[in-house]
C-alpha cells in the first residue's frame, strides 16, 4: 500500500466545502448498497515499465485540482453535504496483477471511505492501472478528465529536466467555483433541432417509466452457491485491433441507416443480444420490454473548465423482443429515440422529477430503494481518448504515449443496480476499440459473461 500525503491548504476550491449534495447525488448516495456499490471503474492499460515515484507525483499533483474525489459525506447535515477531510491522503495499490479485483472492500459508501480508489500492477512487459469513484462524485467523463490529468503530469514529469521539477504542465484552467452550481442545468432554448418537453410528455414518459417497465435478463439456473464470488459482480474485456474494430463497425450498420451514430448501433446490438438471450431461455413472450439505460452528458460549454464531478442524466432506450427480429428497423427505432432523448432534453427531465422527490427525502430515499427493474442493461461510452489527449500530449506519435508509455487500452465500467444485471463500456484509442462487460455475480456465472460479450461482438 502506497500512501501520499497532500497539502490541504492547496486542494483548489476548498473555500467551497461544506457543498450539499444535488438531487442526482443524492439520487447516486441512496442507491448505494453492499451487492450493488454505486462505484464507476475505469481500467488503463500500458505497455512500458512505470516510474512509480513519478505517477505519485502525477495523482497527487492531479487530485489537488478534483476535490470531490477526495471528499466525504456528512450525514448529519440537511441535506447531506461533502466535506473535505482535515488532513488528505491517497493510500493506493501498486503489485496487483488482477484488475477484475478491487484490492479493498466495495461494502463502505463514500461516507468514510472517500472516493477514490486505485490500484495497479505490471506483468509481461505491460501494466494496468485501475481507478474507481464513488458515482456520487464524479461520473464517467469526470473520472476520464481525472485519469487525463493523470497522464499528462506523468508525461511531464518524465520528460522535464530536473532543474524544473516544480513546474507544472499546460493543463485547462478549471474553475472550482463552478462546484457550486453543478445541479444547475440549462434548458436549450427552442428551434429547429430542440424543445422543452411539454407536460403531457412528461406525464407520458412518467407511465412508460414506471407503468410499463422492463424485464431482467434471464440468469443462470440451478447454479450451486459454491460458483458465488467473494466479488459482486464479474468484470471482463476484451480489446479489438483497428482491423478487428473496423470489421465489427461494419457488422453493426445493419443496425439503422446513415443517420445512425456507433452508439445507436452499440445499442441495437446489446438489445438484439439480450432479446436472443431471453428467447433462449424458454419464459420470453415476443411482447416482453428490454430497455437500455444510457447515461446523457449534461455538461455545456462552459463545463470544461469544472473539476471532475457528476453531470448526467439519464435516457433510456426501449425496445420489445419481436422487433429486435429487424435488426434495420431495431436501428432505425433506437436513432430516433436517441434524438428525441437529445431534442427534448429527456435526461433533464429524469433530474428535475428526482429534483421535486428530493424534496421529501424519506419519499424520494424509499422510492429509489425500492427492488424494481429500472432497466435491463446499461451502456456507457467514454469515447475516443486518442482523439482528446494527444494535442496536449508532448509525444503525439501513433500510438499514443505517454512519458516511457504506450497507451494500449482505456474501458469503464458503469455500476449496476437491483435487476439491472449487465453493464457494457465501450472506449476507442489509437489501439482500436476496447469493450468491457460487468455483470451481477449472483444472477451470472464468469461463463455466462464469456457468452454475452463474445455474442456482443460476433461478426
Amino acid at each position: 500500500m502506497r500512501e501520499i500525503p497532500l497539502d490541504s491548504a492547496h486542494i483548489e476550491g476548498r473555500a467551497y466545502f461544506p457543498l450539499p449534495l444535488v438531487p442526482m447525488e443524492q439520487f447516486m448516495l441512496w442507491d448505494d448498497s453492499p451487492a450493488f456499490p454505486k462505484r464507476f471503474r475505469v481500467v488503463t492499460e500500458f505497455r512500458g515499465e512505470v516510474d512509480v515515484a513519478k505517477l505519485d507525483e502525477a495523482i497527487a499533483k492531479s487530485i489537488l485540482r478534483h476535490p470531490l474525489l477526495l471528499a466525504q459525506i456528512d450525514l448529519s447535515s440537511v441535506p447531506p453535504a461533502w466535506v473535505l477531510p482535515e488532513h488528505p491522503r491517497i493510500r493506493w495499490v501498486w503489485g496487483e496483477e488482477a484488475w477484475q479485483v478491487c484490492p479493498a472492500a466495495l461494502t463502505r459508501q463514500a461516507t468514510d471511505s472517500g472516493n477514490l480508489r486505485i490500484w495497479g500492477g505490471a506483468k509481461d512487459g505491460k501494466a494496468h492501472l485501475t481507478f474507481e469513484v464513488h458515482h456520487a462524485a464524479c461520473d464517467g467523463l469526470g473520472l476520464r478528465q481525472f485519469v487525463g490529468d493523470i497522464l499528462r503530469y506523468y508525461d511531464f514529469l518524465h520528460h522535464a529536466p530536473s532543474q524544473t521539477s516544480h513546474t507544472t504542465p499546460t493543463l485547462t484552467r478549471l474553475e472550482p467555483e463552478r462546484l457550486r452550481h453543478r445541479g444547475v442545468f440549462k434548458r436549450p432554448g427552442p428551434d429547429g433541432n430542440s424543445r422543452p418537453t411539454s407536460l403531457w410528455e412528461k406525464l407520458t414518459q412518467a407511465y412508460d417509466f414506471h407503468c410499463r417497465g422492463p424485464v431482467p435478463l434471464s440468469g443462470t439456473t440451478g447454479k450451486p452457491s459454491a460458483s458465488r464470488p467473494p466479488q459482486p459482480h464479474h468484470y471482463l474485456r476484451q480489446q479489438l485491433d483497428p482491423e478487428a474494430t473496423q470489421r465489427l463497425l461494419l457488422a453493426w450498420e445493419k443496425y439503422g441507416d446513415a443517420s445512425s451514430t456507433v452508439n445507436d448501433r452499440a445499442i441495437a446490438r446489446l438489445l438484439d443480444v439480450m432479446a436472443e438471450w431471453n428467447l433462449r431461455a424458454g419464459r420470453a413472450p415476443l411482447t416482453q420490454r428490454l430497455r437500455v439505460m444510457m447515461p446523457v452528458d449534461l455538461r455545456n460549454h462552459a463545463d470544461g473548465r469544472l473539476p471532475a464531478a457528476n453531470r448526467l442524466g439519464f435516457g433510456f432506450l426501449i425496445s420489445d423482443l419481436a422487433s429486435c427480429r429487424d435488426p434495420a428497423g431495431l436501428g432505425r427505432s433506437i436513432s430516433a429515440q436517441t434524438q428525441a432523448i437529445r431534442r427534448l432534453s429527456l435526461g433533464l427531465d429524469f433530474l428535475e422529477i428526482f429534483g421535486f422527490l428530493a424534496a421529501s427525502p424519506r419519499l424520494a430515499r424509499w422510492i429509489v430503494q425500492r427492488p424494481r427493474c429500472m432497466a435491463t442493461a446499461v451502456l456507457t461510452n467514454l469515447g475516443d481518448v486518442s482523439r482528446r489527449h494527444r494535442k496536449v500530449l508532448i509525444d503525439q506519435s501513433a500510438p499514443l504515449r505517454i512519458g516511457n508509455l504506450e497507451l494500449e487500452s482505456v474501458v469503464g465500467f458503469p455500476p449496476l443496480r437491483p435487476k439491472t444485471h449487465l453493464g457494457v463500456g465501450l472506449c476507442r484509442s489509437a489501439r482500436g476499440l476496447t469493450v468491457g462487460l460487468v455483470a451481477d455475480a449472483q444472477h451470472f456465472t464468469e461463463e455466462d459473461c464469456q457468452e454475452l460479450l463474445g455474442r456482443f461482438l460476433i461478426v
